[in-house]
């Protein structure tokens, strides 16, 4: 459970439920041994912690064209996932993904996310949208439950899904001497009045 103390937020140790078990490199890294350098994970190197795929017939705001010349991700088979000119530009993205779920009538944690991490990409979204919903417990202060009403839509509710999606996208930031939620809450706070400009 997510806890706070001295206005820090104290996560518990990082365990991976997700994937059915599964463990992933690219999305949680193992601490590095003897002189191994440790790789950001996928989402926060393409400046896209929500890791979302590109869209179908449109692009992103800020998103990248995937022939800019950049060395290509190992890790992302076929280029499937989006990349942004910068961490507020993936936020942003992020953050207007998941308005227009819950305007198509996805009205609980696990509806939002079992469209956006479906079991057909190996994701366990039950344990997603459980950790979501803790995580939006502790940041909120109000009680969530991944099956239960969505808090009403906020800038501050929009920032906290942000943050506990990049949590659980992106893993665990300590380990590369991160903010708690990858990124300071300025940048969040960017993303979220990027999101609302036309």
């Amino acid at each position: 459970m997510i806890r706070e103390i001295d206005g820090r937020f104290v996560f518990p140790p990082l365990v991976n439920p997700f994937f059915n078990g599964r463990p992933f490199p690219s999305l949680y890294p193992e601490p590095p041994t003897g002189g191994q350098k440790m790789e950001l994970p996928r989402g926060i190197r393409n400046n896209n912690p929500g890791n979302l795929r590109p869209l179908t017939n449109d692009t992103w705001r800020g998103e990248v064209p995937p022939d800019t010349g950049a060395t290509p991700d190992p890790h992302d088979e076929m280029g499937s996932y989006s990349r942004f000119s910068s961490p507020e530009f993936g936020i942003r993205a992020l953050i207007r993904d998941c308005r227009r779920k819950r305007r198509r009538g996805l009205d609980t944690i696990f509806k939002i996310k079992q469209a956006f991490a479906p079991a057909s990409d190996g994701n366990d979204v039950e344990a997603y949208a459980a950790s979501v919903a803790r995580m939006l417990t502790g940041l909120l202060g109000v009680t969530v439950t991944a099956r239960g009403p969505l808090p009403e839509d906020s800038v501050a509710f929009r920032i906290a899904l942000a943050k506990a999606t990049v949590r659980v996208e992106c893993g665990d930031p300590r380990p590369f001497g991160r903010p708690p939620w990858w990124y300071d809450d300025a940048v969040y706070e960017r993303a979220a009045a990027m999101e609302m400009a036309p």
